[in-house]
């Protein structure tokens, strides 16, 4: 057990059955993993999707960190005991662009991702013109909903879906870096 001596000098109590005082990284084992802060520099991609379509959207973040693009994930982003409804929220206003990954099984469930969307299509009516923010990704050939239809989407299940989602991704980085934003190309 590890406690807080309360003289000021940010010191510890080694509970190991034996009276030692430490720092706190003594009295902590030492981490399993490492935790890396994410680069600055990098486009921020939120990945809006159902929960039936983890697998595709697991290799879809793959293939952008491979592509220097910093997705933003719920399973990997949202730890434990964070309240992942104001963690989302957060995450949709801080992002980039917005990928709206669409699947038989999100168009046809009423939920969360809908109300995602809404939040990505609120914001991207508050920026400017020919500024890209929601992308609309088919990771099979389920149906555009209407709210999205004006969007131009891609086929992210196409032999060139995964280079159409990086040039775009390409596209908005040098809109962004034109207005005052340093970012790295995707690759």
């Amino acid at each position: 057990m590890t406690k807080q001596i309360d003289d000021g000098l940010d010191r510890y109590w080694l509970g190991q059955g034996r009276k030692r005082y430490g720092s706190l990284s003594e009295a902590l084992p030492p981490p399993r993993f490492t935790v890396q802060q994410r680069k600055a520099d990098r486009l921020l991609a939120f990945l809006c999707h159902a929960s039936e379509d983890k697998l595709a959207i697991r290799t879809l973040r793959q293939y952008l960190i491979s592509a220097s693009v910093t997705p933003w994930f719920d399973e990997e982003d949202i730890v434990p005991g964070q309240m992942w409804e104001s963690e989302i929220n957060e995450a949709i206003a801080r992002c980039h662009v917005f990928l709206a990954c669409l699947s038989a099984q999100s168009v046809a469930k009423s939920g969360y991702v809908q109300l995602e969307v809404q939040k990505a299509l609120d914001r991207a009516m508050k920026l400017p013109p020919g500024r890209i923010f929601l992308i609309p990704v088919r990771l099979d050939a389920c149906q555009i909903p209407d709210v999205l239809a004006r969007f131009q989407w891609v086929d992210y299940f196409a032999d060139d879906g995964a280079h159409k989602v990086v040039r775009a991704l390409r596209e908005l980085v040098h809109y962004l870096n034109q207005h005052d934003m340093s970012l790295v190309e995707p690759g």
